[in-house]
């Protein structure tokens, strides 16, 4: 058996991991707390004699970010769920974060969700949210799932929340599930077409209670996420995506020729 001891001088955990497909390599992610300042951390380490291949901490424009769970991706890649208080008027104070990182560390993209309170829409001050768990899709979509919720007024307090990000890292569909508590799903398990999703209401409560629910998906979709295709289904045939018209634009200053997004 071995153990390591990983991080500096400040408050350093470990929250989730995740093995590669070889399962001699794995991941784990968590928190570096260095004077104060909160950075996402992930390990990646063999499962052979424990010794570090890499040891890094990220921020989101050097805002507190935490990582919470993660999934290993083909080549190495990973996707990681957590929360950032980039943009937030009070430090500390999370929003949902979704992250990839390249098989050689480098971030691909950081996503946040900004929080609301569902049980109160109107509600105007400062609100919270956090990804605790993140299933990544061969697609390149992900299903995450946390809460959301507010961060005072006890009648306002969080929400279970589930997000599937699609592969353009944009919120395709979300779902929001709890009573007046502190509410949150900590796990997804794929179940049939849907997902087993479990965790707790009234969460921190003396009176907190496990919960569990099954998570249809949304409504099929034919978006190919291909800005030079036109999308559509038909009943009994299913989809179909034409090329669009030559010169749509597909971005900033590329426009559709032959099928593909490229530059006049």
């Amino acid at each position: 058996s071995w153990s390591n001891f990983v991080g500096g001088a400040g408050s350093d955990q470990l929250f989730d991991v995740a093995l590669a497909g070889s399962a001699t390599l794995a991941v784990a992610v968590g928190n570096d707390d260095q004077a104060g300042k909160v950075r996402g951390m992930a390990i990646r380490f063999s499962t052979v004699d424990g010794s570090i291949a890499s040891e890094k901490a990220y921020s989101l424009n050097d805002a507190n970010t935490q990582f919470v769970s993660v999934q290993w991706r083909p080549g190495g890649a990973l996707v990681v769920g957590g929360g950032s208080d980039h943009g937030q008027p009070t430090a500390k104070v999370y929003q949902a974060l979704m992250a990839r990182i390249g098989g050689d560390n480098a971030v691909v993209s950081m996503t946040v969700v900004p929080a609301v309170s569902p049980q109160a829409p109107a509600f105007t001050g400062i609100k919270a949210s956090r990804i605790e768990v993140v299933r990544a899709l061969p697609d390149g979509s992900v299903v995450a799932a946390g809460f959301t919720g507010s961060t005072s007024e006890k009648a306002y307090q969080n929400d279970a929340a589930v997000w599937v990000f699609g592969p353009d890292d944009k919120v395709a569909a979300w779902w929001y599930y709890g009573f007046a508590g502190r509410d949150i799903v900590r796990g997804l398990v794929p179940y049939g077409e849907g997902w087993l999703g479990y965790g707790s209401l009234g969460e921190l409560e003396a009176n907190s209670e496990a919960f569990r629910l099954i998570i249809l998906p949304p409504a099929p979709s034919c978006n190919d996420f291909d800005p030079c295709t036109t999308d559509t289904c038909t009943p009994g045939s299913g989809c179909v995506h034409n090329p669009a018209t030559e010169g749509t634009a597909c971005g900033v200053g590329l426009v559709c020729g032959a099928g593909k997004c490229a530059k006049p």
